[in-house]
Order: structure tokens, then sequence, then C-alpha cells
């Protein structure tokens, strides 16, 4: 099966369950055709598919809770409950049990597929970083998270502090996003309802983000705590 018969089966067993926003599919196939790096994000499936074809010792790893779609970016920072800075995964889409070594392969092959992006890390840190990850998270009582300030990961602080985004900014798209107009499940409206303590649900909005979840409902909902104003329209 090639790549064409395998992403339309793929979208053939989306509507099985959803129906998909047909636009966003359509973006998502247009930057698939823009560089290796955003094929490779957009089509875990295929790589789900091709899984078998990797070396026997390599798949017969211990399985974990593992990312499963795991690529650079599906890592980031944010601030802990002490409000250090700390660095971790933070997109469980397509977490799974699977063997460890599904997440370490993958990680390596969408480095290779970034290296010639201008904003893509060396080679030379990922494969550094990896091991530091999956040990930090085996022995942290598997929280997949690693302070960021001490000696080993100084290199890790440069790279956040050369990326720092504008809150602002986030939050104007954010509010800009499209009120989500369909229906909502039973499932969704009782988890909305047990929202934030002393929270006023705002809006629910459709967040149109990422490449591989494209053409699913991907819905945000905006609260605002103890009485706040929202900023943007």
């Amino acid at each position: 099966m090639n790549v064409i018969a395998s992403t339309a089966a793929y979208e053939r067993w989306l509507r099985k369950f959803f129906a998909p926003i047909e636009v966003d599919l359509a973006r998502k196939h247009e930057l698939m055709r823009h560089d290796r790096f955003t094929f490779f994000r957009a089509t875990f499936y295929r790589w789900a598919q091709n899984w078998d074809r990797v070396a026997a010792p390599v798949r017969a790893a211990p399985p974990v809770l593992a990312i499963g779609d795991a690529h650079v970016e599906n890592f980031g920072t944010w601030r802990d409950g002490e409000g250090r800075l700390v660095w971790g995964t933070n997109d469980f889409d397509e977490a799974a049990p699977i063997p460890y070594t599904n997440d370490l392969v993958r990680l390596a092959g969408e480095c290779w597929c970034s290296r010639t992006r201008k904003d893509s890390c060396s080679l030379r840190q990922p494969k550094s970083a990896m091991p530091s990850c999956w040990l930090h998270r085996r022995a942290r009582s598997r929280r997949a998270t690693h302070r960021i300030g001490r000696g080993d990961a100084r290199w890790l602080r440069d790279l956040v502090d050369s990326n720092l985004r504008d809150a602002d900014h986030y939050w104007q798209k954010l509010l800009a996003s499209p009120k989500w107009r369909g229906t909502l499940s039973h499932r969704t409206q009782s988890l909305l309802a047990a929202g934030p303590k002393n929270a006023q649900l705002l809006r629910v909005i459709h967040r149109t983000s990422g490449a591989g979840s494209l053409g699913r409902p991907r819905l945000t909902a905006i609260y605002l705590l103890d009485g706040a104003t929202p900023r943007g329209k």
C-alpha cells in the first residue's frame, strides 16, 4: 500500500468516529507537500503501518506508556507548581502502551528530516537529550520532565531563551479563533461543566494547529477565572 492509499484508508477510518473538518483536511494535504519534516509529522498512521519493518530486536523492547507521535515540537517548556522552568513532553494525542524504542527511533528520524530547516537544532543536541529525557522519566516516577538550569542542560536553556513567545500575541490569536458551531457530545458537555472552580466558560473555539491532527474537531474551552476580563475580542 502506497502513501496515497494509506492516507485514504486512514481518513476513511476517521470518518467512522466523527465528521472531519474538510477544510482542515485539505490544508493538511497541502502542508504534507511542503517539506519532509511536515510530511513526517502529519503521517503517524503511515509510521505505525510500517513499524513491523524495523529490526526485530528494536520492536521487542519493553512496552511503556509512550508518546507515539514523537517529534521535536512535541517537547516544550512551562512553569511547574513552584515556578521553576521545566522541559518535557507536551503532546499526548497518540499516547499508547508501545515499545519505548518507538519514541526514540521516531524522534531520531524526525531530527534527520528536520536537519535542513533553519530553526532546527543540531543532531548532536537531540541525540544527547533523548537518553537524558528517558532516564529522567523512568527515575522520577514516570514524569517526563527535566528542570532547566542545571549545568548538563545549559544548551537547552539557551535554546529556550532564544525562542520566547509574546503572551499577548498568543491570546489575541486564540481569542480570534472561530467559535465552535457544531454539536458537543454529552461527555464534552460534562467536562466543560466540571471546569475550573470559580471560572466562567467564555466560549468553546475550534483551534487549528499542528499537522497530524488537522481534520479532527480540535476544541479549546476558554474560561474567565475570578471575574477576569478577556484580552482581545
